[in-house]
Formats: structure tokens, C-alpha cells, sequence
């Protein structure tokens, strides 16, 4: 972003004070989700985008390979597809040492994302649980959940905006605004530049699969279906969003939307969880 665009975008924001940080950051995430929405979304796991990284620097020869490539690309150039990543896809690719590779790598996600990525995983869920029970309270014309899971890359670990700074609340308002607007569009290849991935920690992913798998035995006489397993999973997940979910009831009965409790109130609780797994 230029210096005229920026003195424009800021120019923007202060004429329009009444927008807050929160509508802001919204907009431009419904409306990112809008244009999402409408292409194929292609997702490559980590595999085929270090397969496809090595064909655009020229050390895969694989035709099929070589075709696909090229076939995302038109996808993408014609505006009908995209190759959006998440966290931890990123945080993968990114481990890699070598410098080369792991610049071809960000300037490939710059390519074929076209600068998108999934919102972080707690907030992908914490959205999934906020549709799926004002849906079920009977709210109408909600934005769609596959309209609200992007963001640009340049936030794919969560949302950071400019705050306590010494200008007055009015304008850290138009900072704000205008900080977001000139991160959205950076690329991964600049942020290159910024990120000091030698230092990042890597995870020992041993020591988690040894801890899982010993609870996996501990409780395996206690788990007797796949109908049964599900379940106590489900049950385990919702249980990290407890506070969340508690809220969300609060906040769907203080806005007056009252048929949750209608529609399950003669349900049994295997009815109602079947009911709200399906939503």
C-alpha cells in the first residue's frame, strides 16, 4: 500500500467516525466470505503444497503434478477457485529450514490463496457454536457460517490492532481502522521479512500422541460403540467452550428468542443431542 493510498484510507476513516473498530473488521470479513463463498475452494494439505512447491521451483517433473499446478492457477487467475490454508498448515510450512524453500513455499500460498486463510481454530468454533444456537433459538436470516471463517493471512493467528496509544480515542479509532486496512492486503512473502522462524517452538508432538493413546487404554473398557465414542468426544470438546456456550444461552434469551426452549422442551436428551449435532 502505497503512501497516497494510505493518506486516502485514513482520509476515509475519518469522515466515517461512526463506524467502529468491531463493524469494520465485520464488514470486510462478510464480505471477504461473500467472494469465498463463490469460488471452489481447494484444499491442499501439507503433502501436496511442499509437492507443488518443488514444482514451481523446477525440482519435480511429475506431469501430473505439473498439470495440476497449472490447473489451479487458471482456477485461480480466472477468479472460480482458491487454495485457502489455516494455522497449522502455515505453522508446518513454515518450519522448514531452509531459507529458499521456505520463500518459494510463502510465495506459492501468496498464489493460489489469494491472500486467505481460515480464522484460528478456537475462533472457527466458538462462530460454529454462536450460527448453531441462534439457529436452533429460532434467529432468522443469519449471515451463513461459511461466509464467516476467512480472514487474510496477514491475521491467520488472530486479529491485533493498535491500542493505548497516545493520540486521543477518535483518532486510535481511524489508527485502528486504518492499520487493519493496510494489514489486510500483506502478503506472506513481506511478512517474511518480520517473522523470525528460527526462534518459533516446535511442538513435542510425541510426548502428545504417547499422553492420548495412554488415555485411549486407561478408558477403553468404558467405551463400548463408535455411537457411544462419539459421543463422549463431542461431549469432551463442548466442554473447552463451557463458559462460551453459557453465554451464548444468556444472550439468545436476553434478545427474546425463545424457540429453543419450545422445540426441545418434550425431547429426550438423545433427541436433543442428535438435534443439535445436526445443526
Amino acid at each position: 500500500m502505497d503512501m497516497d493510498t494510505i493518506t486516502s484510507t485514513i482520509d476515509f476513516h475519518r469522515k466515517n467516525p461512526d463506524v467502529s473498530l468491531e463493524q469494520h473488521v465485520r464488514n470486510k470479513r462478510v464480505q471477504l466470505g461473500i467472494e469465498v463463498a463463490s469460488k471452489y475452494r481447494i484444499y491442499l494439505d501439507l503433502r501436496f503444497w511442499i509437492l507443488l512447491r518443488d514444482v514451481e521451483l523446477g525440482r519435480n517433473d511429475n506431469q501430473d503434478l505439473i498439470q495440476l499446478l497449472n490447473r489451479i492457477k487458471c482456477l485461480v487467475d480466472e477468479g472460480v477457485g482458491i487454495c485457502p490454508i489455516s494455522e497449522t498448515v502455515f505453522i508446518e510450512l513454515m518450519k522448514q529450514s531452509d531459507h529458499e524453500t521456505r520463500l518459494a513455499t510463502a510465495k506459492l500460498i501468496d498464489r493460489l490463496s489469494s491472500g486467505v486463510t481460515l480464522v484460528v481454530n478456537p475462533e472457527r468454533i466458538s462462530q460454529e457454536l454462536c450460527n448453531t444456537i441462534y439457529s436452533q433459538a429460532g434467529a432468522k436470516n443469519l449471515i451463513p457460517i461459511d461466509e464467516l471463517v476467512w480472514i487474510k493471512l496477514s491475521y491467520i493467528f488472530g486479529e491485533n490492532h493498535p491500542h493505548q496509544t497516545l493520540f486521543e480515542p477518535s483518532e486510535e479509532l481511524v489508527i485502528q481502522k486504518s492499520f487493519f486496512d493496510h494489514m489486510w492486503n500483506f502478503t506472506i512473502t513481506e511478512m517474511m521479512d518480520y517473522l523470525d522462524f528460527e526462534s518459533w517452538d516446535q511442538p513435542d508432538w510425541q510426548n502428545t500422541a504417547d499422553r492420548l493413546n495412554l488415555g485411549n487404554k486407561k478408558h477403553t473398557d468404558e467405551i463400548r460403540s463408535y455411537k457411544q465414542a462419539y459421543r463422549v468426544e463431542f461431549e469432551g470438546g463442548l466442554s473447552l467452550f463451557k463458559e462460551e456456550i453459557l453465554k451464548l444461552f444468556k444472550e439468545v434469551d436476553n434478545r427474546g428468542h425463545k424457540e429453543f426452549k419450545v422445540n426441545s422442551e418434550n425431547l429426550s436428551n438423545q433427541e436433543r443431542f442428535i438435534k443439535f449435532c445436526g445443526s
